[in-house]
């Protein structure tokens, strides 16, 4: 079997669970930063998304259309736009996630408990190769946030 055979079949899976968990980006990533940190600044929350400010705009003038998200001024500086997720974005966010949820119970029933083990220790087992061999730091993703020094 040739490699790029492989790698044509990881893309894919790669493509369909960054898509199917909500991507690095949408709108369920923003709500739940939203929701963790209760308000959130729009430069902040640009920092952390690591967006261009256009696409945050565009983004939360979406979400703030469908009533999830509100912006106010900031109490500290009224120069500052504060983002807050709503009780429809937090009901919306929690439906998404169960949704998600119950889907991902079921990815992997096509698989025996032994074939679940064998694909778990193979694409460990390429993980720590590929980290060994290539920088290590494109295997980390941490959060922008101020102070934030764990892994997301």
């Amino acid at each position: 079997m040739e490699s790029t055979e492989l790698l044509n079949v990881m893309e894919k899976i790669g493509h369909f669970l960054y898509h199917r968990r909500g991507g690095k980006r949408g709108l369920m990533r923003m709500l739940r930063i939203l929701r963790e940190k209760e308000a959130c600044s729009q430069s902040e929350l640009l920092e952390i998304l690591n967006i261009r400010a256009a696409s945050l705009s565009e983004l939360a003038a979406k979400t703030e259309q469908k009533g999830y998200i509100i912006r106010e001024k900031s109490v500290e500086d009224k120069r500052k736009v504060v983002l807050k997720i709503t009780p429809e974005g937090r009901q919306w966010l929690q439906e998404k996630e169960n949704e998600t949820a119950r889907q991902e119970v079921n990815m992997f029933d096509c698989l025996t408990e032994d074939e679940q083990q064998e694909l778990f220790r193979l694409l460990n087992k390429l993980l720590e190769c590929w980290q060994e061999r290539f920088d290590s730091a494109l295997f980390r993703y941490r959060s922008r946030c101020k102070g934030d020094k764990k892994n997301v």
